[in-house]
């Protein structure tokens, strides 16, 4: 994935792992949801311009888990 910012990486983290708890999520699955959020977070030139809706980290999740590199929001 390209990087565009670094800042917010892991404050996207933190609420991504934080959202795979709550809704009971295996850790295993947690830590993907939040590499995951991280990750589309540090692709936008902003620390919050790139927080997901549930929709578009679920995609992520979907693209990485199929080997693709390109990831919508």
């Amino acid at each position: 994935m390209p990087v565009a910012d670094p800042v917010g990486a892991g404050d996207a983290f933190a609420p991504g792992s934080l959202s795979a708890w709550l809704c009971g999520l295996p850790p295993q699955r947690a830590l993907a949801e939040a590499a995951t959020v991280a990750t589309l977070v540090v692709q936008t030139p902003t620390d919050t311009a790139g927080l997901p809706r549930a929709a578009g980290r679920d995609r992520a999740l979907a693209a990485f888990a199929h080997g693709t590199d390109s990831v919508h929001r």
